[in-house]
């Protein structure tokens, strides 16, 4: 079986969520699936790049198999209700936790007419659905269809009208069109005033608590990407935004406990977590509570393929259709990868499975009609490998306060030419090629550790990465440091 028959995933979770083979190629991992069932988990943590997205791709398409209702929202789905509702600098506390509630709400209620939608016209439960329920169905859909689609607000003074012409349109039928970049027309005024969802908001928690107790389904709401909106707002705005999706998330489940196991599902990266946790009140408590983490990487295996990330690699082979279908892992393994491919693949990797995915591909597409993949081969794709790692951590530490200073310091150690260094030897090297002392150094070594972008070699001259080991021992003045494997390349170190 040639390396181009095989499919080893895709880097991008969603796009691989839309092969038509998905949830045969998924691989669950220690019952990831079966815990986010659980009523109580609503959080999914993980690095970025720990299959999140996957796994919350794998619910809603199993949720459709078993009748229920699920959606899988990212920010741009609901960055219009983002402009209307976050564009001022300052929001009220109350008012920015009750934007989340409402916004889950409506959300609910959209799933819940596009389900009654959807159902047969002829079919015994919609007429019977529509039949008991039709006056706060209809009234429902008044409140879906006027709250956020008519522009009768903005609630920014920060922003100039000539701004927002610029980027939002207006479509037929008076709401906004946010893919035409066209400027408003003369015609068409927007009032800045502060939006008024509050007023409708008691209305509909009641009409879609009631309506989704009276339909008999479950509920699953997903809210992926979240880290997006950090793009387009201050920290200390995303920092207040992120808090209050949270809490609003564990209040509305109370409510949503015992309407047939509904409840709003967030996808969190656990870098924004920990960014989250000094400031917030109680946070620790939902996290540890309602959460499934994913992690990957294992200290201690006994062979390659008994590790998960090569078992998630050898499960979708098999799946790919051809030759391996009715082998086994193990065989799987012994044909296609060379002795000491899982370490070199693992070692320039931050222990997730897009790295080890996108490296493979990076193989498939230079060697398809190899049979075998071989470590000499790797060497010849690993440039390009690392050029895209370097890529991904930028976008990973793009809320980082230390995002600057990070790339700075990964462009002295690029210029030194060395992978290990001690403190003051970089330092040196940069007073030495600058005329100027480093302020704070340590700090921004510290960080990129925690990152897991350089580790520390210990006392036993073993190196230990945070994403393999957890936060080692504090760093100081005398730490022995090496970059990580998979920036080399790129770095030409």
């Amino acid at each position: 079986m040639e390396i181009r028959e095989m499919n080893f995933g895709k880097s991008d979770g969603f796009k691989e969520s839309s092969e038509p083979n998905f949830t045969e190629l998924f691989y669950e991992k220690d019952g990831l699936y079966s815990e986010l069932r659980n009523q109580d988990k609503y959080i999914i943590l993980g690095r970025k790049g720990t299959g999140k997205t996957i796994l919350a791709s794998y619910y809603c398409q199993k949720s459709g198999e078993n009748k229920e209702i699920s959606k899988q929202l990212f920010a741009n789905d609901f960055i219009q209700k983002k402009l209307l509702n976050f564009a001022e600098s300052e929001i009220n506390k109350e008012e920015n936790s009750l934007f989340w509630e409402y916004t889950f709400l409506l959300d609910i209620g959209n799933s819940i007419l596009d389900y009654i939608a959807g159902l047969k016209s002829y079919s015994l439960k919609r007429v019977i659905f529509i039949a008991r329920n039709k006056q706060q169905v209809v009234r429902l859909r008044e409140i879906i269809n006027n709250e956020f689609y008519k522009i009768q607000q903005i609630t920014s003074d920060t922003f100039q009208q000539s701004e927002l012409a610029s980027s939002i349109g207006i479509n037929g039928k008076g709401g906004l069109d946010f893919s035409n970049k066209n400027l408003v027309s003369e015609k068409d005024s927007i009032v800045k005033r502060r939006s008024k969802y509050y007023e409708t908001f008691p209305e509909l928690k009641k009409l879609v608590l009631d309506l989704v107790e009276k339909l008999k389904v479950r509920i699953t709401i997903f809210y992926d990407d979240m880290d997006q909106f950090e793009e387009s707002m201050e920290l200390s705005s995303f920092k207040s935004l992120m808090k209050n999706m949270i809490y609003s998330a564990d209040k509305l489940n109370k409510d949503l406990y015992h309407l047939h196991k509904s409840k709003i599902c967030l996808v969190i990266r656990e870098d924004i977590i920990d960014m989250l946790q000094p400031e917030a009140n109680n946070l620790n408590k939902q996290i540890a509570d309602c959460s499934i983490r994913i992690d990957w990487f294992l200290s201690v295996y006994d062979s390659p393929q008994t590790h998960p990330l090569m078992k998630m690699i050898l499960h979708k082979i098999k799946n790919s259709g051809g030759a391996f279908k009715d082998s086994t892992l193990n065989n799987i393994y012994q044909e296609i990868f060379e002795p000491g491919v899982f370490k070199y693949l693992l070692d320039r990797s931050f222990g997730r499975p897009r790295d080890i995915v996108r490296f493979l591909n990076f193989y498939k597409e230079s060697f398809p009609r190899d049979n075998r993949i071989t470590i000499s081969n790797l060497k010849r794709v690993e440039q390009g490998y690392s050029k895209w790692f370097y890529d991904e951590l930028l976008n990973e530490i793009a809320i980082s306060n230390n995002k600057s200073d990070i790339k700075e310091i990964l462009t002295f150690i690029s210029k030194r030419g060395y992978g290990s260094f001690t403190y003051q030897k970089l330092f040196d090297y940069i007073l030495k090629d600058t005329g100027q002392q480093k302020e704070g150094l340590l700090e921004v070594l510290s960080v990129m550790r925690d990152y897991g972008i350089i580790g520390v070699i210990n006392s036993q001259k073993k190196v230990d990465f945070t994403y393999r080991m957890g936060l080692s021992t504090r760093v100081n003045q005398t730490t022995k440091f090496i970059l990580h494997h998979g920036l080399k390349k790129y770095l030409n170190i």
